[in-house]
């Protein structure tokens, strides 16, 4: 059995766009994958005045 471990971060997020109900993100996937592909990314924010993060969406890694 081949060991699996914790995947890296993604880069720092780019930001490519902001409108006054959206922003849209960019970024390049991890170097170090864990050893399993990556299937998807949990996309999360906090308000400046809070210490908690919360979970806005959960998206599908695409393949490139």
């Amino acid at each position: 059995e081949v060991p699996i471990f914790p995947a890296d971060a993604p880069d720092q997020p780019k930001v490519d766009k902001i409108t006054k109900d959206s922003v849209t993100l960019s970024w390049k996937k991890p170097l170090n994958d864990g050893g399993s592909k990556i299937t998807g990314y949990i996309i999360e924010q906090r308000t400046p005045d809070s210490d908690d993060w919360a979970e806005v969406v959960e998206i599908p890694a695409r393949d490139s």
